[in-house]
């Protein structure tokens, strides 16, 4: 937790900072950190102390120190958010107070407060916020008082074992481990030691005892605590410095061995303890080899013995890997290989050491070492392991199925540095027409998963050739099922070596040119090809646009020496031929299976994205052709065809779309496709959309009924969002009535009776609100849009209306600015309307202007909405807003009181909620404009119960109670207008 850089000074306290900072959020835990903020403030202005942050985490600790030790608060729920909003609060207060403020004895008493609060049961929902608090105040702490590092120690602990919640245990693991680094005092150390190991030791001795009894139940537990303190343990391993301490738990962890669960943990922390005794030892073996004169005779003699412990399993993965590390640190980090040098004569010993280990016992990890030092020797490895690479193919035939996978993986080291070139002077692929034998063809599955950096060439000369041979040899041997089966597959694996051929090859520029001539005519007549070849292209495509889009200079030579100024050869290679590819690829689309035209269409976008513009214009506009409008099925599934042809390489043709769009994508909407409305909205967004058809397709939408599932329904008013833009951009003067459907559309769904689609039309609406704002015109003409709906309309829409223009006053409250008439407009409907929900409506936007409006701002409007609240004709019959009317507060109070003890549901009435919504109007109107501004404004008649609502305090616990009743009133009814739909996304404080 790191100290905040923000400087608190004046006027600017923490609880401004935290309003200013979540004023728009509606999550409840903001809400409580606001809750508990206002709450030390008042603790802190009530001891007439200065508002700092110092004071706020004086008052939080003893407020926190009130709620853990205190039991008179009865409702435990209570307790709970409470609870939790201080401990956010405080975690918030320590990141402001300054350095070095908190003095070291208030730390320790604040430790020990924050102890007792991680011991309340209902505080675990926010206990990783106390634990992170604990851990800050414990390094203010003296580390050198093991009495008072001990608590918190012991709780990171308990935490860290005991809890359930992975995260709750994570945090505390780190806690630990943070805190231990911190000690500088070898006492408190050993004592944070000690204190580990014995909690350790106890945990081992309840899972023994808990193996003798009979409770399975309580057996689990202990097992499953005894497991948490073992990964406890095992990140605690490398803090553990005295010998005596390792031996201590390596003879628990013998213990844990003949218990009942699971060794599993046992030897990670068994192989951390190893690690960190042989650490030391290892790096100094390196380091020895490096300064001395590695090439020394007695050197390979060294090596001689550690490549003999390969043959012995049980030292054959240590050996394995000081042999890999060696590689990379020791032989080959430095010198380059000579013919005649010693590294030379070094690599031959080790060579032949292998080999030896090779003819005795080959296993996994002897052949890890040699798949190593393929990878480090590289094109050298054909020198020096032509033997051994010989000796492991002769394993390939007598290995077992588990070993081959091994044997495998040490083969394709060899061929990825090789090449497929050199592996072919020792084994060639061959095919004896006469006797139909084949030779070598176990390298094709090789050949496939390892071949990389490659040659182009090779595969049109060797494995083109071997596959036309294994194809004619299928003509000829019609009569024997089983041999043509064989040669059928065999000519398919060869083809689907493409892609492997395809990764990086180094002669792209000069091979290209033939391999499209060969490509084609398979593309289209040879289906069983067309998934190698597509991903082929794909590959080369991508991994060279990769390359030549690459930083100048920022990899100078890239992958094995294929360069920037390669990449981009190769580009305009591909890109002559991209044509002819698209034409192939475009023309078999229509007629391939569903799961084929998967991967056609990303091989088809590549190529459209290297191919000239005209080009792709010319393709797609030819298979626009394809859709036949007098054969009504195949209309129909052409139509879908384009449209995932159109989705693949739309981007680059450049046309206007709007044929495109309502011939095809309006046929798709009217079958009600789910990916039609998401498919439009791409093509709206990626197109100037100016077209004299744009009339036609909002006219389609509009005669389309909404879809039924939520994921359609969004995208349809995403759509709807882009052709209302439109419909401005395109209207000047004059009535813009596409405008004025599509606002109808968001109104109306605001107050739809579902709450998803309400969210959706939310959230359009926040959007374009946000996107008109920097178009202050189009903004103005949309607000005087929505204002139309104000008077008029049926008082769902008025209402609904209302509320959108809540919605962007809570996005930008200078639409009173840009509309001064819009306040007056909306306070006029109190008068005029006498429907419940236009007038609950205009009491919400009346609480988000407040909450929204500067004070100076909100000045300027006070007298216009305390007049507007003062009398409603429509509600002059409820006798609680005529009592608050002649300021007789104190019987409203004894109202609610009565009410709320008779079991009354008052928060339901629309008595209440307006009551409720006035009062809250209210109260912040008072909050941000100041008594004094408010009372003079309010008529004589008032002023009594103004005065008595603001400055006289419970006299009485009956008062107390029915103030208390009216506030959870007041409350209840925020949470009943939000499940009605009506969301305010202000803070709302306390």
């Amino acid at each position: 937790m790191e100290q905040s850089t923000t400087s608190l000074t004046g006027e600017s306290d923490i609880l401004e900072h935290i309003a200013d900072r979540y004023k728009k959020s509606r999550s409840p835990h903001h809400r409580q950190l606001y809750a508990a903020a206002a709450y030390t403030q008042c603790m802190i202005k009530s001891k007439s102390l200065p508002v700092t942050p110092l004071n706020y985490f004086v008052n939080i600790i003893d407020a926190l120190y009130d709620s853990s030790y205190s039991h008179t608060l009865s409702n435990s729920t209570f307790n709970a958010d409470a609870m939790s909003g201080m401990s956010s609060f405080l975690t918030f207060v320590l990141t402001m107070v300054p350095e070095k403020s908190i003095s070291m004895s208030k730390a320790a008493e604040a430790v020990e407060i924050v102890v007792k609060c991680l011991e309340v049961e209902f505080v675990s929902l926010r206990v990783l916020r106390f634990m992170e608090c604990l851990r800050v105040l414990l390094e203010i702490c003296d580390l050198g008082d093991w009495d008072i590092v001990k608590l918190s120690f012991q709780t990171f602990i308990k935490y860290a074992v005991d809890n359930k919640n992975e995260k709750v245990r994570k945090c505390a693991e780190h806690c630990v481990l943070k805190v231990f680094k911190c000690f500088q005092n070898s006492i408190i150390k050993e004592s944070a030691t000690k204190l580990v190991l014995d909690t350790f030791r106890n945990y081992i001795l309840a899972v023994e005892k808990a193996d003798g009894s009979k409770d399975d139940e309580g057996s689990k537990c202990e097992h499953l605590k005894a497991l948490h303190m073992l990964d406890l343990l095992k990140r605690f391993i490398p803090f553990l410095t005295k010998p005596e301490d390792m031996q201590e738990v390596i003879l628990e962890l013998q213990k844990c061995m003949t218990a009942k669960f699971s060794t599993l943990y046992v030897l990670d922390v068994m192989e951390e303890i190893l690690a960190l005794i042989e650490s030391e030892s290892e790096l100094t073996f390196v380091k020895t080899v490096k300064i001395s004169d590695k090439w020394k005779s007695d050197y390979s003699i060294l090596i001689q013995s550690i490549t003999g412990l390969l043959i012995c399993e049980a030292t054959a993965a240590r050996a394995s890997n000081i042999l890999k590390e060696m590689f990379s640190r020791v032989l080959f980090s430095e010198v380059e290989l000579n013919a005649e040098s010693e590294q030379s004569n070094l690599v031959r010993c080790l060579c032949d050491s292998l080999l030896e280990v090779l003819r005795t016992y080959p296993n996994e990890h002897s052949l890890s070492v040699i798949s190593a030092l393929f990878l480090h020797l590289g094109l050298d490895s054909f020198i020096y392991m032509d033997r051994i690479f010989m000796k492991t193919v002769g394993f390939m035939s007598d290995a077992s199925t588990c070993d081959v996978k091994h044997f495998e993986q040490c083969i394709g080291s060899a061929v990825m540095v090789m090449g497929p070139d050199k592996i072919h002077t020792l084994y060639p692929l061959s095919f004896d027409a006469n006797e139909q034998t084949c030779s070598n063809t176990w390298l094709l599955p090789i050949y496939k998963e390892y071949v990389i950096y490659s040659h182009v060439r090779f595969f049109i000369r060797t494995i083109v050739p071997l596959s036309e041979s294994f194809r004619k040899a299928c003509k000829r041997g019609k009569k024997m099922a089983v041999k043509r089966k064989q040669m059928q597959s065999l000519s398919r694996t060869c083809w689907e070596l493409l892609p492997s051929f395809c990764r990086y090859p180094h002669d792209l520029e000069e091979s290209f040119g033939s391999l499209a001539e060969i490509l084609i005519p398979n593309i289209k007549e040879n289906a069983s090809m067309l998934e190698s070849i597509a991903i082929a292209l794909q590959c080369l495509v991508k991994q060279n646009m990769s390359l030549s889009l690459s930083f100048p200079g920022s990899s100078g030579v890239i992958d094995m020496g294929i360069e920037k100024e390669n990449a981009e050869r190769n580009i305009k290679v591909m890109a002559s031929w991209s044509e002819a590819l698209l034409k192939a690829f475009t023309n078999v689309f229509f007629q391939v299976s569903p799961e084929k035209r998967s991967f056609l269409k990303e091989t088809i976008g590549c190529l459209a994205n290297i191919a000239e513009f005209p080009t792709s214009k010319a393709i797609f506009i030819s298979s626009l052709e394809r859709v036949k409008p007098d054969v009504s099925d195949q209309k129909n599934a052409n139509i879908g065809l384009i449209h995932e042809l159109a989705s693949a390489i739309v981007a680059d043709v450049g046309m206007d779309p709007i044929d495109f769009i309502y011939c095809c994508i309006g046929d798709c909407l009217k079958e009600d496709d789910e990916e039609a409305y998401a498919n439009l909205y791409i093509l709206l967004e990626s197109f100037e959309f100016m077209s004299s058809r744009f009339e036609q397709l909002v006219d389609l939408l509009r005669d389309l009924k909404s879809p039924v599932d939520i994921i359609s329904f969004r995208w349809r008013f995403l759509c709807l969002k882009t052709l209302l833009f439109h419909s401005f951009e395109r209207t000047c003067d004059g009535e813009n009535k596409y405008g004025v459907w599509v606002l109808n559309e968001i109104i109306v769904t605001l107050k739809d009776d579902k709450e998803d689609r309400r969210e959706v039309a939310h959230d359009i609406l926040l959007d374009t609100s946000s996107i008109m704002q920097s178009k202050p015109e189009t903004y103005y003409k949309f607000i005087t849009m929505m204002m139309g709906y104000l008077f008029g309309f049926s008082p769902c829409i008025t209402s609904g209306a209302i509320l959108a223009l809540s919605i962007m006053l809570s996005n930008d409250s200078k639409i009173c600015e840009l509309k001064p008439d819009l306040v007056p407009e909306i306070l006029e409907l109190l008068d005029r309307e006498e429907d419940i929900q236009v007038a609950e409506a205009v009491l919400w936007f009346l609480k988000m202007l407040v909450l929204s409006l500067e004070v100076a701002e909100l000045k300027m409007v006070l007298c216009d909405i305390l007049n507007g609240l003062q009398s409603w004709s429509f509600v002059s019959d409820l006798p609680e807003i005529l009592l608050l009317e002649r300021g007789d507060f104190r019987n409203v109070f004894e109202i609610c009181t009565t009410s709320l003890e008779e079991g009354k549901e008052t928060s339901r009435s629309p008595q209440h909620d307006f009551k409720a919504n006035v009062n809250e109007i209210f109260e912040n109107i008072v909050q941000k404009c100041g008594s004094a501004s408010v009372e003079s404004l309010v008529p004589e008649k008032y002023r009594l119960g103004f005065r008595i609502c603001l400055e006289s305090a419970p006299s009485s616990p009956e008062e107390g109670k029915a103030n208390e009743a009216l506030r959870a009133l007041i409350t209840s009814m925020f949470v009943s207008s939000q499940e009605e739909g009506f969301c305010c996304r202000q803070q709302l404080g306390t």
